[in-house]
Order: structure tokens, then C-alpha cells, then sequence
């Protein structure tokens, strides 16, 4: 289980912009974050008849440490006002032989999913989280930057589950060839607004600090989630068009919705070092 930082201590420091701001120019930084993943699902434990939080890691084997590839595109009109977009996407698989069970679940599909304790299940879950926004240094001078950012998040989440799961219907399960390519779930959550101030400091012609956090909470109706972001590392420039950037990243996004048709919650933390570079034109 990962462990989850004190984040008022970051919520006054938010959002990332660029570590350096040119003119009506491009920015393009490639990078990839060696990440220790930790995810879960809520479920029904039908021993207990209670919910409780199923993990991806160690309940259904899969991988807890993986590369996490990440892009990110800016566009600066001039040396305080910016554009953006970035990726970032995890997608893993794994197999468990034997599951600790049993359990249930019901994403609003029509169809309730038994998992029987002993059972082999094949999991495959895809992250993919794209980001675009507007950005504004309103504090500069010879070694300080400050910058205020404003985004939008948008998570698409694919699960399948395949192997030995029983559908049931009205408390009756029964295994059938109608269900053997499993369960499958593909969602599109709504954009998530964020807000964020930026911290970079000179500290030499070569190097530079950056740090940064965003922290944002949204509850609507049957809609509560939560994201936080931070970062902090070294910016090392070659030249005046291409550097890098050695950091150390945490990322969190928790869903819970609640409504007539689906009840569920799905929890996505990543956490490691990360490197990323970048070229401007």
C-alpha cells in the first residue's frame, strides 16, 4: 500500500508550468515515470455481506511497478502566457490463480459478477489521463518564477475480467458461454477542473529547482472525487533548446459515484522518480 503524503503541505505550491518560457515558441517534453502503482475497486464480500476494497495489486496480481509513459505539448504567446496539454497512461494485466474470495460486483451493467474463492481471473486494467489548460507566470524576476495554471482532466478507464465468474440474476448465479469473455468496462469521466500555482528557482546557469502541486475535490449529487499532484525535481539545461528534468512525482485520483444504476468506487495512486525531455522551436 502506498503511502499518501501530507498534502497541505504542497497545496500552496500547485500545478506545474514550464521551466522555461519562450516567446511564440513550441515546447515538446517525452518523458517516463518509473512508477510503484497502487489501485483498487469496491466490491461486495458475499461471506460477510459487506464491501470492502479489492486490490489490483496484491488480490488480483497485477503488476505493481511499471514504466509509465508521459507527453506533454505547450504553446507560449509570450513570456508570461502559455497553453498546454499532456498524456500520461498506465495500462497493465495480470493473472490470479487462486482468488481470495468470494465477491461480487455490479458497475451498472445490467449483470451482478460472482467470483467464487479459489477461482483463476485475468485482469486487465487501462488508465489513460489527458490534461489540457491555460498558464500565467504572474511573478518573475533573475531567480524566481511564480505561475498560476488552469485545467481539465479527462480519465478513461477500460476493465476486463475474464475466467471463472459466475452471472447472476435475482440471486441466481450459474456459469454460461454466453458470458465467457468476461465482464468489460470501458468509462469516460467527466472533465475535472484544476487550479494551481507554480514554484521554480535559478539556481545556477545550468540548473535549475522546480516544484509543484495540485489539489482538487469536486462532490456533485451522487459524484465525489478527488485529485492530488505533486512533483519535484532539477532542471538541467544543455542549451537554450533542450534540457531535462529528473523529479520525483505522486499522483492520486479517487471516484466515488453513487447513483439508481451503479454504485462503485475506484481508487488510482502511482507514485517514483521521473525523467522528461524537452525541446523548444
Amino acid at each position: 500500500m502506498l503511502t499518501r503524503p501530507n498534502t497541505t503541505l504542497f497545496v500552496a505550491i500547485l500545478l506545474y508550468l514550464p521551466s522555461h518560457a519562450f516567446a511564440g515558441q513550441f515546447l515538446v517534453s517525452l518523458g517516463g515515470f518509473y512508477s510503484q502503482t497502487d489501485s483498487g475497486f469496491e466490491v461486495q464480500s458475499t461471506e460477510h455481506d459487506k464491501h470492502f476494497n479489492l486490490d489490483f495489486e496484491s488480490d488480483l496480481d497485477l503488476k505493481e511497478t511499471v514504466i509509465l509513459p508521459y507527453l506533454e505539448i505547450q504553446y507560449w504567446f509570450n513570456d508570461r502566457h502559455a497553453v498546454f496539454f499532456d498524456w500520461r497512461s498506465i495500462h497493465r494485466s495480470g493473472t490470479r490463480e487462486k482468488v481470495r474470495g468470494p465477491f461480487d460486483f455490479d458497475f451498472g451493467s445490467g449483470q451482478r459478477y460472482l467470483v467464487k474463492a479459489g477461482s483463476t481471473i485475468s485482469t486487465r486494467l487501462d488508465l489513460d489521463i489527458s490534461r489540457i489548460g491555460y498558464g500565467y507566470n504572474f511573478y518573475q524576476n533573475n531567480n524566481w518564477e511564480l505561475g498560476a495554471t488552469f485545467g481539465l482532466h479527462l480519465t478513461r478507464l477500460k476493465l476486463e475480467m475474464q475466467g471463472e465468474l459466475e452471472v447472476c440474476v435475482d440471486n441466481n448465479c450459474q456459469s454460461s458461454l454466453e458470458f465467457a469473455d468476461g465482464y468489460k468496462m470501458n468509462s469516460v469521466a467527466a472533465p475535472l477542473p484544476d487550479l494551481g500555482l507554480s514554484l521554480k528557482y535559478q539556481l545556477s546557469d545550468n540548473w535549475k529547482f522546480k516544484s509543484f502541486a495540485q489539489y482538487f475535490f469536486l462532490e456533485i449529487n451522487d459524484v465525489k472525487g478527488d485529485l492530488v499532484d505533486l512533483n519535484a525535481g532539477f532542471v538541467y539545461n544543455f542549451n537554450e533548446q533542450f534540457w531535462t528534468y529528473l523529479s520525483y512525482k505522486y499522483y492520486r485520483v479517487n471516484v466515488d459515484l453513487a447513483d439508481s444504476d451503479t454504485d462503485w468506487n475506484i481508487r488510482y495512486a502511482v507514485q517514483g522518480p521521473a525523467l522528461e525531455l524537452t525541446y523548444a522551436f
